[in-house]
């Protein structure tokens, strides 16, 4: 007797539990047939001038009968290397993400979700794996390093930002077009301000391009992926309601931390069922202006390049929701728990879902009947500086989809 039949004459009672009755083999591929379908990337202009320190709608052409993935295309041109004494000019690091101040999807002409620069780049720390990141990285212009800014503005280059809305991360959540018959949709950016996305070695108040003349985008477009239904999927879309079960960024503005302070209390109010809170801290001396010592929205560490903060607290009304925990378990253990990786970045997240990634729900906290939440910091004294605290919420609603028009439920 081989040792494989062997293996299988020694079945046994205990085995019940776990081959008993079988419902699947292994040896016997089992697959789906889809609906027929075809998706098609297609380039949108913006409707007003596209530019730094400009605001700029693009009003979503219905070219298919539903959105899925959308990204901002934008390029920009390669920089004086040498203005006002300079040895090197650059765009600063992440400057996909830095230079979205935010972007808002507008729906019937009422916003419906705001994302920002700060979060698109927290949720990418969080939900890429390394090897994704690789890509996505080269996509936005980030680096390891801020060394590599003094290089990154030789040439003229093209970036792809992808945009994080609820329909672009799931296909099964694709906003139908087809059935948004009295409604236009828009999506509408704020940039910030050439002077505060540059970076070189010397102060530079007015960067110039390589020719010596005023910076401004080559080009800035939308590219969105249309999906074109068969006849029957597209009748059933364009004739039948629609509920959704969506996922929203709530955000109430920077709170600020003042400096040379041991304690510190800081107040939230979020709405609905709120999945997971993630947030960063960054000095005011990043936040300023300067080409040198400033233009660093997206660095969310402390003066000496640690964590922002000793320990942390939160309480829901007078009550601690947690014993306080340092610092660097909400940016190691957390993300070990619930993300695809640890963030290089100092971001910190406390997750009230099992799988907060996942659009199946997996646990939240229905923040609507809260009457209080806090968050309770200590600092070390030497370290902290005049600081901006930012706090994004992951929360549920409900999209509906009736007679042409979109609508939430709360």
């Amino acid at each position: 007797m081989s040792g494989g039949i062997l293996q299988l004459a020694l079945y046994g009672k205990q085995d019940v539990f776990i081959s008993g009755n079988p419902q699947i083999t292994f040896f016997k591929i089992i697959y789906r047939r889809h609906t027929n379908f075809s998706i098609e990337q297609t380039e949108q202009e913006f409707s007003s001038d596209a530019d730094f320190g400009k605001i700029a709608t693009a009003t979503i052409a219905r070219n298919g009968d539903l959105i899925h993935k959308m990204y901002l295309m934008l390029t920009l041109p390669a920089l004086n290397q040498s203005q006002d004494g300079a040895s090197w000019q650059g765009y600063v690091n992440s400057i996909g993400h830095a230079i979205i101040k935010r972007v808002d999807l507008v729906i019937g002409g009422q916003p419906i979700e705001r994302h920002y620069g700060e979060w698109l780049e927290m949720w990418s720390e969080l939900s890429l794996t390394d090897t994704q990141k690789i890509n996505f990285n080269s996509m936005i212009g980030k680096y390891e390093s801020d060394t590599s800014l003094e290089t990154n503005a030789l040439t003229e280059r093209t970036y792809y930002i992808p945009l994080q809305f609820w329909f672009c991360r799931n296909q099964g959540l694709a906003l139908p077009l087809i059935a948004l018959t009295q409604h236009e949709i828009e999506v509408k950016f704020e940039f910030r301000p050439l002077t505060e996305m540059v970076k070189s070695n010397v102060s530079i108040t007015s960067p110039l391009d390589s020719d010596s003349r005023t910076v401004s985008f080559v080009d800035a477009k939308l590219l969105i992926d249309y999906v074109f239904l068969d006849n029957d999927e597209r009748r059933f879309f364009a004739q039948q309601p629609h509920e959704y079960l969506i996922e929203q960024i709530q955000y109430q503005g920077h709170k600020e931390i003042e400096g040379n302070t041991g304690n510190q209390k800081i107040r939230f109010s979020f709405n609905n069922p709120v999945k997971e809170l993630v947030w960063g801290i960054t000095t005011d001396s990043n936040l300023s202006t300067h080409t040198v010592t400033g233009n660093n929205h997206l660095k969310f560490s402390s003066t000496s390049g640690s964590d922002t903060f000793s320990t942390l607290r939160i309480q829901f009304n007078g009550t601690d929701r947690f014993a306080p925990r340092k610092s660097n378990y909400f940016r190691t253990v957390q993300p070990y728990e619930h993300h695809s990786a640890n963030p290089r970045k100092h971001v910190y997240c406390y997750s009230f879902a099992i799988k907060p990634e996942e659009h199946q729900p997996s646990g939240s906290v229905n923040m609507s009947r809260l009457n209080n939440s806090d968050f309770f910091f200590t600092f070390t004294q030497s370290d902290v500086v005049d600081s901006k605290f930012k706090l994004f919420a992951i929360s549920y609603n409900v999209a509906r989809i009736v007679s042409g028009m979109f609508g939430l439920a709360y």
